[in-house]
This record gives structure tokens, sequence and C-alpha cells, in this order.
């Protein structure tokens, strides 16, 4: 019988790969850490109820799960963000600002995505308003930039603009989901084609704070002119900073998640890559209500550009030392390998290297210097 592997299982990333990924977290929490962000860790296994927002029980049905010994419910975290806002709920303080990393699991993938995904993110709980969206999107911003992306450009929307609309049409509280699927076409009755011709005049619109008056005109439900409001905030907070060629106005921008209730942000590169998004979430956590603002970056993207631009290539600061197989070597290597860790240089060790080894590991390794102690002690280098 054939050894068939699980159709859509488990990704592994590559060694490369995977030390990408870590320098690329170490500098998103750097950049977080100096904006006051504390770096956590998230359990990888809780109690099933701390990973639901807004009572989308439903949700549940896509979490990895097993019993605890008192018969509740254990789920694996499927979203780093639900997590986050789980875990600031324990947290003494009221507010604060959090980031964390953690590789996430899927029981029933979306379409074209893997059952796990590592993900790198942060949130800002316990505070509304347009101040922490802008602070968390400007730090969000400055780490793509420090990553070496030239000229990222910000997408802005803010999804109650069509909420608005949708919920005027229908006159009750609809979905994000719905709405995702009105926009993109999926229409599946009378209700849904009103809606979608409601939202056309609007559908493609873009640019500047300068069409927000224009759309005030246009529009006259509270929830839409809500999101419209908040659309000319962010923009002022941009363009107070001279931001004004780094963002755009999407409307039909509606985020990338279930839970985005408000202000949405995406960042992409010149060729219209997602690498970071985000925006506001105040959800209902089973009875309270967590006013938050989240930010994810897109690591397979950021990963992908990273290797394309050799951001991470060490091998300049890389020293590989052979050593050949003797106290003596092991000693003059040690007292070696301790003077160039103090210059901050990365050393590779390699054991028990005879003298006709050396060409040939000096041919494997040619990006970097190769340094070889032979039995004695003597040092030699490519």
């Amino acid at each position: 019988m054939d050894n068939i592997k699980w159709q859509n299982g488990i990704n592994k990333v590559d060694a490369v790969s995977n030390r990408v990924r870590n320098q690329i977290k170490n500098l998103f929490f750097d950049e977080m850490k100096k904006n006051g962000f504390e770096q956590i860790d998230v359990p990888f296994i809780d109690y099933a109820d701390t990973f639901i927002l807004n009572g989308e029980y439903h949700t549940m049905q896509n979490h990895y799960k097993t019993i605890a010994n008192n018969g509740e419910v254990l789920s694996i975290v499927s979203d780093l963000t639900p997590a986050l806002i789980s875990t600031s709920q324990d947290m003494v303080e009221k507010t604060g600002r959090l980031c964390s990393s953690i590789e996430t699991y899927k029981f029933l993938p979306e379409i074209n995505k893997r059952r796990n995904e590592y993900q790198i993110g942060s949130i800002i709980y316990g505070i509304s308003g347009v101040d922490a969206e802008a602070e968390l999107l400007l730090a969000t911003y400055d780490f793509v930039k420090k990553l070496g992306v030239l000229s990222p450009k910000i997408i802005i929307g803010n999804n109650n603009v069509f909420r608005g609309i949708l919920n005027t049409v229908t006159n009750r509280n609809e979905s994000l989901d719905r709405l995702k699927r009105i926009v993109v076409g999926q229409i599946s009755d009378d209700v849904d084609y009103a809606c979608l011709q409601s939202l056309s005049p609007l559908m493609n619109i873009e640019g500047k704070s300068d069409i927000i008056n224009e759309l005030a005109e246009k529009l006259s439900n509270k929830q839409s002119l809500d999101g419209l409001l908040n659309l000319f905030e962010i923009c002022n907070v941009l363009e107070a900073y001279n931001m004004n060629n780094d963002y755009v106005i999407k409307l039909n921008y509606l985020g990338e998640n279930r839970y985005d209730n408000g202000f949405t942000f995406a960042i992409i590169d010149d060729k219209q890559q997602l690498l970071a998004y985000g925006g506001r979430c105040d959800c209902i956590k089973g009875r309270d209500k967590v006013n938050c603002v989240y930010s994810n970056l897109d690591v397979d993207n950021l990963v992908e550009f990273a290797k394309e631009k050799n951001i991470f290539d060490y091998s300049s600061n890389t020293i590989i030392l052979a050593i050949a197989d003797s106290r003596q070597a092991i000693i003059t290597a040690r007292n070696i390998k301790s003077e160039l860790c103090k210059e901050n240089m990365i050393v590779k060790s390699l054991y028990a290297i005879k003298n006709n080894d050396v060409i040939n590991v000096m041919q494997k390794y040619s990006e970097n210097v190769v340094m070889y102690v032979d039995e004695n002690g003597k040092i030699t280098h490519s």
C-alpha cells in the first residue's frame, strides 16, 4: 500500500526560510519594543471559549480540539489575534500593548490556504479612537521600511462605510462575511442584488482625504458617516507626518479577517504584494467588551522578499572554523572563537577535519572565510 500523505497537510519550511523568518520576527519585536510593546508568549493550547469573539461559536469548527481532564474543551490556536486578546484579559493592566508570534493551525483551511501558518503580530487593547489606530499603523509601517522595502504603500479603509449601506438596505445588522461575498459578486437572492446596486457607485472609489467630503454628501446613514469621519481623522494624522504620497483610501478594502470592525489597513510593496495588515477589532469576549486594534505580518511574503533581496545574508561576517581532531586544536579554536564572537562575528565550528579535507571545506564554504586549526594549533585560512 502506498504511503499517501494527508492532502493539504502540515507545511514545513526549509532551514533558510526558517532562519530568515526568525530574523524578521526579531526585527519586528525590536521595533515594537521601541514603541512600548511587551513581547509575550501566548499559550499554544487553551480553553476553547477563550478564542471566541463576538459569540461566533461556529468558528470553533475550524479548531483542532481535545478534552481536558475536567471535561472542558481545549483548542489549539488558529489565529494569533484572538489569542493575544484573550491574554490581554488576563493581564493586570486594563490597557496595554502586546506582540507575539506562534504557529497556528486550522482544521478547515480556506481555499488555496494551508492548515498551518506562522503568524507574527501585535495589538493595542483597552483603547478606542484614532490615536491607537494611527500608532499601530505607523509602527508597522516603520518596521516594513526598516526591513528594506522601498516606498511601501498604505491602503486604508473602513468597512463601516459599506456596512452602513448594507444594513440600511436590509434593515438589520449584517455580517462582514455577507458584505464581502456581495462585494466580490457572490449574489444569492434579490436582496443581495439590491445591496450590490447600492454599493456599486462607491465600489472603485479611491483617493486622498479630499474625496471624503464629497462622499459624505452621498451618504445619510450614521454608520457610514462615522466610517468616513474615522478615515478623515486617520488621513489627518498621516498628512501631519508628511505621508501624503504614502497612502491611498480604498472604500472596497474591507480587511483580511472576519473580526475587522471599522478601520482597516494593508501595507503593500511596488509589486502589490501584501506585507502587513490590520485594523480595529473591537469585540465581545464573554460578557466583556474589548477595545482593540491589531496588526499582522504576511510572513510568507516578507520571507520571500527578504530572500530575494538578500537582506539577511550574513556570509560576510560568518567564519567557518575547521578544527583538527586533537586537544590542542580544540583549545586554540575555543580561544579564536571567543575573540571572534567579541567582534560580533558568527562562528560555525566543524570538528575532526583532516589536513587533506581542508581544501574541500574551503570550496564548500567559498562564500565565507574558512579558518583551519591543525593538530598542533597552527592556524591557516582561506
